[in-house]
This record gives structure tokens, sequence and C-alpha cells, in this order.
């Protein structure tokens, strides 16, 4: 069994993702504000694929409601298939005195050589098989005060999602299947090219501040504001 299944990850290595891949979206858009997209100047640098200073992954905004929760805004496996990795975040909050929650790694069965990566999240499955819709994690959201380190923020921060082959982000929505991608159509969102920056517009303006041009890559749900007033 091992090897077979060594054999088929081998042959989808070097595949790109799947267009019907994810069957069921990993969250709720309706626990949402905004969402950034995939190559905007919000984070940090997050690029691949020959490309640079861009972030090609997704930051999801929460509502106001979730603010300082790592328990509530539930993210679901968006197929079936495996978790494959927990590993402990990277950043540290000084004003709870532990890492801001988990890594969490899932691969999809019917494509085993690419992956979904969620960073900043509460895990609540260990490594193993998982099926789509699958409660997997919480978003941890939990932020301390920029001016003081030592304070709870009032706000939510974001938790990320990317879709990956080895290390090589692809957008994540385009992966989505119709009746995954409903939620966010109700939520505002007309198609997953809304959620793109095309190659080509980035390159002709590159990123040069993550915090002040994030406004311009950033989408309002539900009617929301694409930046909130307290950023």
């Amino acid at each position: 069994m091992r090897k077979r299944w060594s054999l088929l990850v081998a042959l989808t290595a070097c595949a790109e993702p799947e267009p019907d891949l994810l069957t069921t979206s990993f969250v709720d858009p309706a626990d949402l504000a905004r969402v950034s997209m995939y190559r905007s100047c919000c984070g940090h640098d997050y690029s691949g694929l020959g490309e640079s200073n861009r972030s090609m992954k997704h930051y999801l905004h929460p509502l106001d409601s979730f603010a300082v929760s790592n328990d509530q805004l539930e993210v679901v496996a968006p197929f079936d298939g495996r978790v494959f990795r927990i590993a402990e975040d990277s950043r540290y909050l000084d004003c709870f005195g532990e890492p801001l929650g988990h890594r969490m790694y899932l691969r999809p069965d019917a494509q085993p050589g690419v992956y979904i990566k969620l960073f900043h999240v509460n895990p609540q499955v260990e490594e193993g098989p998982v099926s789509a819709g699958d409660l997997v994690a919480f978003g941890d959201l939990r932020d301390c005060d920029v001016s003081n380190p030592s304070q709870v923020a009032e706000h939510p921060t974001s938790f990320d999602i990317a879709l990956e082959r080895r290390d090589q982000p692809f957008p994540v929505f385009d992966s989505m299947t119709p009746d995954a991608f409903a939620a966010w159509e109700a939520a505002g969102i007309a198609s997953p090219s809304d959620l793109v920056i095309p190659e080509a517009v980035r390159d002709a303006d590159p990123c040069t501040d993550y915090w002040q041009e994030c406004a311009d890559g950033m989408i309002g749900l539900w009617g929301e504001e694409a930046y909130p007033p307290w950023w």
C-alpha cells in the first residue's frame, strides 16, 4: 500500500492544482468581513513560480465578534484527504506568552502532489485522514497591541490560507467547485478571478509597503469596507 501511495504522489507531484479540487469551502464567509486577493501587498512577501515581492496567499479577516478568540471560527477540510503535518507557528504573542497557533498542512486524496497550508490556526484533529467538511481547526485570532506588546489588541487578527505544490503557491479559489464557491458568491464575490490580481498588473505596480498598500488588494464581504476603519 505504501508503494502504491508513493507512486501516486510521484505521478501527481508536478501537476498544477485541479480546478475542482476543493469540494467544500474551508470557512463560512458569513464569519468573515474581508479577504485579501492573490498577489496583494498584504502581510509580507509570499511568492513563487518565478514571481517576487507579492503575497500569493489569502488573508481571511473575521468579523469583530471573533476578536481574541481561538476556539470559535471554524475551519473545515475542503476535500477528502489527510492532515500530514502540524507545526507550531513561528510568530510569538508576547501578551499571551505563547505562539500564535499552528500551521496545518492538508493533502487531497484526489491530487496528493498539492496541499493546502493553513496559517495561525488552533488544530482540532491530529495528523491522519479527514473528509470534506470535517472540522479541523479554529482560526487563531488573538493579537497583541502593536504599540504595547504586553497588552491584548482590541481587534481580531487575520489567519491565512495557501494552495501549494512543492512550496509554489497557486490561487486557492480557482480550484473550488461551483458548489463550494457559492457561499462566496452570496458574500459578494462574483467570480474566483475577482480574487486574483493578474501577474502583469502586479509586475507593473510592485509592492513597496505591505502595510499601507494592503487596502488595494483587500475585498470587503457582505458590503463591509475593504479596509477596517481601525487599521
